[in-house]
């Protein structure tokens, strides 16, 4: 049984009703102010004909319009922009690499917000002002935990990443006690260590936050044996401009309720689905002033659930099961990077994968690089046999150097090449 836990806000213990009534102001609040001041929200409302003032509330959300990715990028750079340019204090923006790029802005006091939020789940896992933590992500990123670490008294080292030896001699020299990364860095540096005769099991260590790449029960053991150390998984995605992470339970991420709106769609038909069922991940932002978004499709498919968790909070919890934009169809068979994650990181001596998707002939065929400790047939023939278990798909194995796919940016897991 996990303890109650000494909430850093009241609000995250609040009863059902205290929330909704909450949401519903907000709400309105929301539809009122991007209405008047977001011109994308202006023409999506008018289309739709919903006039804010009039808008029945939370029970009505599934008569608002749904907004997308491809709406965000055609409003690029400042179409849904709600608020005076020099309000802006964050910007959000992508790559761009598959089109226009998409941008998120958030004014001060919305980053004070999501800070705050933020730093209630970090306080929940016990994070305070003993813990130093180490920032191992591309600058755009560190921006959430950096403001969140502050705001609980931390110290910060925001060493970005590559360099693996440089992030293990930091870890060591500077005691590090939670490390942000991905997963597969996150082992990548425990072998490093072990090089350096740096034993991560017997670190300062304590917490690991693994970001940015599927993420498992296979891994999560791995992680925790590897660095002796707690792992709490996340969710989060750049247009959320925030992160859900889970508590000691372990058992879901925690939804900031009086922050956002949640829900769960049909992806075919945009319908809800029923309590409980998988779905596409929709949400609502409640607080944000310069880039409000209204029922906005992740394009996630998750499941959500309403009861109080055994740690005393009572907002929802969202559980990810893939991402629609990373699965893909091989020979027949569908596959999300998650369905490899489990079936890979089961087995003993993997670091690191990569599926590369191509033509042979007429037929599909995936091949997996793979980080191993082991290269022997007899461990080629187990990772065969555990893949088509899980994929119902027979791959080609190609051992690679360790290290050589992760860089200490997220690791592409799939590349099709079809």
């Amino acid at each position: 049984m996990i303890p109650m836990i000494n909430f850093y806000h009241p609000i995250e213990g609040a009863g059902r009703s205290a929330l909704r009534s909450i949401q519903e102001e907000r709400l309105a609040w929301t539809l009122d102010h991007a209405y008047v001041n977001s011109a994308l929200y202006r023409r999506k409302l008018d289309e739709s004909g919903v006039v804010p003032r009039n808008f029945g509330g939370v029970e009505d959300l599934g008569s608002l319009p749904f907004t997308t990715k491809d709406e965000l990028r055609e409003a690029f750079p400042y179409g849904a922009l709600a608020t005076p340019l020099e309000e802006v204090s964050y910007f959000g923006i992508t790559s761009g690499t598959t089109g226009k790029p998409i941008a998120v802005y958030l004014s001060g006091e919305d980053s004070k917000n999501m800070a705050a939020a933020v730093a209630r789940a970090y306080h929940s896992v016990g994070m305070d002002s003993s813990d130093i933590g180490q920032l191992m992500v591309a600058p755009p990123m560190a921006w959430m935990w950096e403001n969140s670490f502050r705001l609980l008294g931390m110290g910060v080292i925001n060493s970005g990443i590559g360099n693996a030896q440089a992030q293990v001699a930091s870890i060591r020299d500077l005691r590090a006690t939670v490390l942000v990364s991905t997963p597969s860095y996150l082992l990548r540096l425990a072998e490093v260590g072990a090089d350096m005769d740096f034993d991560p099991a017997k670190s300062d260590v304590r917490v690991l936050v693994p970001v940015a790449e599927p993420f498992g029960e296979e891994t999560r053991s791995r992680l925790e044996s590897a660095w002796s150390a707690e792992a709490y998984d996340g969710y989060g995605c750049m247009e959320l401009a925030n992160g859900f992470v889970e508590c000691p339970a372990k058992n879901g991420h925690h939804v900031f309720a009086d922050h956002f709106l949640v829900e769960v769609v049909n992806p075919q038909t945009g319908e809800q689905v029923e309590p409980g069922e998988s779905g596409e991940f929709v949400f609502t932002t409640l607080t944000r002033k310069s880039t409000p978004l209204v029922r906005y499709r992740t394009r996630d498919i998750v499941h959500v659930e309403e009861d109080t968790c055994i740690c005393g909070r009572t907002h929802p919890r969202i559980f990810l099961h893939g991402r629609l934009d990373d699965m893909v169809k091989v020979k027949g068979s569908t596959v999300f990077p998650r369905d490899l994650e489990r079936a890979l990181m089961a087995m003993g001596g993997i670091s690191n994968y990569q599926a590369i998707l191509k033509r042979e002939g007429s037929q599909d065929a995936m091949v997996i690089k793979v980080e191993s400790s082991d290269t022997s047939s007899s461990a080629r023939d187990s990772i065969i046999d555990s893949v088509k278990g899980a994929t119902n798909i027979t791959p080609g194995i190609e051992f690679v150097a360790e290290g050589s796919l992760s860089t200490g940016g997220k690791t592409k897991r799939f590349i099709d090449s079809r």
